[in-house]
């Protein structure tokens, strides 16, 4: 019987182990509590807020789609371990076919594209640059024609602007995930 013992102030009590019921919850946490998704996060509500900004007609879809958003980006943490990789490739696509979407849908409103910011940091986590880089590009070119089919008056300076935020972004990711794994 593993009784606690109090009287002699022993240690026990404070380190104990959690059980396998918890592990599983201190997983969660720790990788919600990741600077990655925290910066999804704190990203996330900054488009949420300046997508005030988009015409009311609209608002229904924009917060729909920002909701499919943000539980694309949490649940990649929560997928079982066998089918995690692909899951998450998949969920980062459905995230970066969100944000298109909201660019789409407010191409003049500058915030959408901060998320394909988040989306790209995401991919090079996952992918080597041989695949992050090309997919980036794709990606970039159709920010560009969404910007300039909705009449922005400088989609190609909008796109590299975020271009060059997409780069930081993925390179910080790529190095912290090749420093974690070394």
């Amino acid at each position: 019987m593993d009784v606690p013992e109090v009287t002699f102030f022993d240690c026990r009590i404070a380190i104990r182990q959690p059980t396998s019921q918890h592990v599983a919850m201190f997983n969660r946490l720790r990788s919600a509590l990741h600077p990655l998704t925290l910066a999804g996060i704190v990203t996330w509500v900054a488009v949420a807020l300046g997508s005030r900004a988009v015409d009311a007609s609209l608002q229904p879809w924009v917060w729909t789609i920002l909701i499919v958003f943000l539980v694309a980006m949490l649940a990649g943490d929560m997928l079982p371990g066998q089918h995690r990789h692909a899951g998450r490739a998949m969920l980062v696509g459905v995230e970066v076919i969100c944000a298109l979407v909201l660019v789409w849908l407010s191409p003049r409103t500058g915030v959408a594209p901060v998320l394909l910011v988040v989306t790209v940091a995401q991919m090079a986590t996952l992918f080597p640059p041989r695949v992050t880089g090309p997919a980036v590009v794709v990606l970039n070119v159709a920010l560009y024609l969404l910007l300039r089919e909705g009449g922005h008056r400088e989609p190609l300076l909008v796109t590299v602007l975020y271009a060059g935020f997409q780069a930081f972004a993925a390179l910080t990711a790529h190095y912290a995930r090749t420093a974690e794994a070394a």
